[in-house]
């Protein structure tokens, strides 16, 4: 028998899904009691290499409430042909080209090792992958060249027949026509005034009568071009022509007078790139990227006037309900993000800019839409110009690594209920049996839709047990959960992977050490998180730290093993040794602690918390720290203070950051040129191992992360000083018997205190 680790690894690898309890409790009683819900991360489209997809669709139960997928599960009759669906027990023909089936002759989504099975859908018409680039002109002139190359790059990035379109904005925004031969020509828009879809279709001429559809196929001839190509043009035919047109483009010619901010008209810009796609391809895959190099500061959607001596908002303007142009602008992102997703078109923000662009109002555009989100200092920055590259990054198979309108159906047997999801998706409203009255994050359905998706992306989807109590589950009965998720393959074929699962139940009453053992702390730990980021979100954030402690002390209460009011007899079993020190972190993170951190910079943390999947969440929240020295190979080292040490090299891994951090005395070796003389070549290897390390981080990560090289006392010390465990402060330094470390200036508590407290509080008699 496997461990539970193992356990929990295969299926993570297999079906790029993880449960908080790998065993259920069987009453919704006994549900509540354990703290911690029943959820999973799902990873939809998890890359496996031996997953090759069927080339049929898949067999549905025929009861129209159900229409669950074939599965392992299912009880099969081979000899009357038939299959009982495991959700409502339906029993269900087999379709005509299943007559040779048998015991020996199983189609593979019969075989338990085809738990998650991926069918192309050959029906219906193939629309090719539309990129819609909208383009900020406000830069400054080696800003907007860095941009233009990048541009001109990635036209030899996309697949030769998708479709690329044109929108440049400053104080006005022009429309490009692409079909043109030898002439630039555009329309333009004023920056002030918001259109609605029918206005902007109308002015640029889409609105001709509809093209009649014989079985999803326009009625024409091959030579007749579709109505809206003249703004949107297969690559392999205006390749030359954008490429010239891009490398025209000048700055904004309005002047901007000093102490002025220029007029920038990103809100309309967007307004006429939805109602553009709107028109023309509706339901088919489609990106808007959007470029931008500051704040809307007009029109609709404007976060700030041009007058620059007034700050765009802080947190602390917000707190005090200063931040006057907030709500409506966000208003007007939002009614954006909804048109954009209910037609299955994903948003991309890069902002690049010194100061706040406006993120935490457009941050609904790429958080609905599932959109990527890139902040960086300036586009002439290799953090931005590689992150853009890695967008069209291909995986093992040589196709894209993105997915667009993909829609996630959830299904579950009786005993379960779908509270909700978060992530980056929009509900689609399916009311049914299953779904739940009490919602966790987006709720109120079973079903999602994810407008863009890659191999990395990860929904967490929380569940409730509905079982009663007085209602035992027979012995050795199982729970299942099926995830159908439908999307477009970057190969523009339509696409059906579908995972089904199964966990055991167990009587909490009875069998609690066996739901304890199968806890998996990574996962809830990241599951809590993103409930609690999804809350800090609308709520203040005191209350949200306040809710995530009652939680952790509840959970120690229940599963620790201790004396009552006597904190040194507290215990925790191995498989929830560790979640308290996530929680710790997790505290501490930029996600819940706003201190220091700009509202755009917030919204960029939790954004990209809110769609990786375990491993780089479990990074975002304890950050990874490894140690060089000249005592032996490179190791990993407790994220902790005393880990701070003169002989020591320390790289740190946060996931937004990589930090190579020098101690003290390895940085006075470096500055008196030991590395470059031949007897210390040992101590040049020393110096090269965390670069080279780091360089493995950063060819693959996306966003590329910020690369930060530091020693000890040099002022970006602070990105390791403000992570790691301050166990060393200057408030026990001379303490007795403490020598190592580097003691750290700070009033936070450290793991210790914070693990001493908690004892404390789970063993008192009054909680």
């Amino acid at each position: 028998m496997a461990t539970y680790l193992e356990f929990i690894q295969q299926n993570e690898e297999r079906d790029g899904v993880r449960f908080s309890w790998n065993v259920w409790p069987s009453s919704r009683l006994e549900a509540t009691r354990m703290v911690v819900p029943l959820a999973c991360l799902l990873t939809p489209l998890k890359e496996r290499l031996d997953l090759p997809p069927v080339q049929y669709e898949p067999v549905l139960c025929s009861r129209p409430t159900c229409k669950a997928v074939l599965n392992p599960l299912c009880q099969v009759d081979y000899r009357a042909k038939l299959w009982a669906c495991n959700f409502c027990f339906q029993r269900n023909q087999f379709p005509p080209a299943y007559a040779g089936i048998s015991e020996v002759n199983q189609p593979a989504e019969l075989m338990p090792q085809f738990s998650t099975i991926e069918y192309i859908v050959q029906r219906g018409p193939q629309t090719p992958l539309i990129f819609l680039y909208v383009v900020d002109t406000c830069l400054e002139e080696e800003d907007l060249q860095a941009l233009k190359e990048s541009l001109q790059m990635s036209l030899s990035l996309l697949p030769p027949d998708a479709l690329v379109g044109l929108i440049t904005f400053g104080r006005m925004v022009q429309v490009h026509e692409l079909s043109c031969e030898g002439i630039s020509k555009s329309y333009v828009f004023r920056g002030t005034k918001d259109l609605t879809a029918k206005q902007i279709q109308d002015m640029l001429g889409l609105s001709r009568p509809a093209i009649a559809m014989q079985q999803g196929r326009p009625l024409q001839t091959p030579e007749q071009p579709v109505v809206s190509s003249r703004f949107l043009q297969p690559v392999h035919k205006i390749d030359m022509n954008l490429t010239d047109l891009l490398g025209e483009l000048q700055r904004d010619p309005w002047p901007v007078t000093q102490g002025k901010r220029p007029l920038r008209s990103t809100g309309v810009a967007l307004s006429i790139a939805v109602g553009l796609l709107e028109g023309t391809f509706p339901n088919t895959g489609a990106r808007i990227m959007l470029f931008t190099g500051g704040p809307p500061t007009q029109g609709p959607g404007m976060v700030v006037g041009d007058e620059l001596k007034t700050p765009i908002r802080s947190w602390h303007d917000i707190e005090k309900d200063n931040a006057r142009f907030m709500k409506k602008a966000t208003k007007h992102y939002e009614t954006l993000a909804n048109r954009s997703a209910a037609n299955g078109h994903c948003i991309d923000i890069y902002a690049c800019a010194l100061d706040q662009t406006g993120l935490l109002e457009m941050k609904c555009c790429a958080n609905l839409t599932g959109g990527h989100m890139v902040m960086g200092d300036s586009f002439n920055t290799s953090l931005f110009k590689q992150t853009f590259q890695r967008v069209f990054s291909k995986g093992y198979n040589g196709e894209f690594r993105m997915a667009f309108g993909a829609n996630l159906d959830v299904k579950t047997s009786r005993e379960l209920k779908i509270a909700g999801a978060i992530g980056p998706c929009i509900s689609l409203n399916a009311k049914g049996p299953c779904v739940s009255e009490n919602e966790l994050g987006i709720g109120g359905t079973s079903q999602w839709k994810i407008c863009s998706l890659d191999p990395s992306t990860t929904l967490a989807i929380y569940f409730e047990v509905v079982n009663q109590h007085n209602a035992p589950i027979p012995q050795g009965g199982r729970g299942a959960v099926q995830f159908v998720t439908q999307y477009q393959h970057s190969s523009t074929q339509r696409r059906i992977r579908v995972t089904t699962i199964a966990r055991n139940w167990a009587d909490a009453q009875t069998q609690l050490q066996h739901i304890e053992a199968a806890f998996d702390q990574e996962a809830a730990a990241v599951l809590m998180a993103r409930l609690g980021v999804y809350r800090a979100e609308s709520e203040e954030g005191p209350d949200v730290l306040r809710w995530l402690d009652r939680q952790l002390i509840r959970l120690c209460q229940k599963f620790g093993q201790y004396n009552k009011d006597d904190p040194n007899s507290f215990r925790l079993s191995e498989s929830f040794s560790l979640y308290p020190q996530f929680i710790f972190h997790l505290r501490r993170s930029p996600f819940l602690q706003v201190f220091n951190n700009s509202p755009d910079e917030s919204s960029y943390y939790r954004h990209h918390f809110a769609r990786q999947d375990l491993t780089q969440s479990l990074i975002m929240i304890q950050p990874i720290l490894y140690a060089y020295s000249f005592h032996g190979p490179p190791e990993p080292v407790l994220l902790d203070s005393s880990s701070i040490l003169p002989d020591r090299i320390l790289l740190m891994d946060t996931f937004f950051q990589i930090v190579i951090y020098l101690g003290e005395t390895i940085a006075q070796w470096q500055k008196a040129g030991y590395q470059d003389m031949p007897e210390y070549e040992n101590f040049k290897h020393l110096l090269q191992a965390p670069l080279d390390d780091a360089q493995e981080i950063l060819q693959t990560r996306f966003p590329m992360p910020r690369y930060v090289h530091t020693e000890h006392g040099g002022s970006q010390a602070r990105f390791l000083l403000s992570k790691v465990n301050p166990s060393q402060t200057h408030n026990n330094l001379y303490a007795w018997g403490q020598e190592s470390g580097a003691p750290i200036l700070t009033d936070d508590v450290s793991l210790q205190v914070f693990m001493d407290h908690l004892k404390k509080l789970a063993v008192s008699s009054a909680s």
